[in-house]
């Protein structure tokens, strides 16, 4: 049974307002999550230039793994509560822990549609669910090239 937030009536005027604050917002944590990307390779090198002489050539590649796998885990829950923020603080959930629960299912496209907001703000959702496929695809696509930085060499 799907249960629709209580939203109030609003004019043309604050509906463009919400979604150009919420285009903003998925702006600003793409550009956020680029820069993870990229300070996180250079740490990334770091951390290998270190350990290695330390633990080895195949332990330190672990350490490189887990550091990028535990730091994109991060960045999308962070990237996660500042969507929840959004739908709670711009008054479409009555809460914090509603706005993780919505937010966390658009921005992962689970979308199990047992929390949706009223017209005409449901699009919001999808724009949450576009930000969230694209820096996923980014991180997987960082993963695989920490992944091939390493595997080049003979296993």
């Amino acid at each position: 049974m799907k249960r629709e937030t209580d939203t109030p009536d609003h004019g043309l005027r604050v509906v463009v307002g919400a979604y150009a604050l919420s285009l903003l917002l998925a702006t600003s944590i793409s550009a956020l999550h680029a820069g993870l990307l990229f300070g996180l390779a250079d740490s990334i090198s770091l951390l290998r230039e270190w350990a290695k002489p330390l633990t080895g050539a195949r332990p330190a590649d672990v350490l490189v793994v887990i550091m990028a796998i535990s730091s994109l885990f991060a960045a999308h829950l962070a990237e996660t509560a500042m969507w929840a923020v959004f739908f709670w603080k711009s008054g479409h959930l009555a809460s914090f822990s509603d706005g993780w629960y919505f937010a966390g299912v658009s921005h992962t496209t689970l979308g199990y549609g047992d929390v949706v907001l009223k017209k005409p703000w449901r699009s919001l959702g999808p724009i949450s669910a576009i930000n969230g496929l694209l820096t996923f695809g980014c991180s997987t696509a960082f993963l695989f090239l920490v992944l091939q930085s390493i595997w080049q060499h003979p296993l």
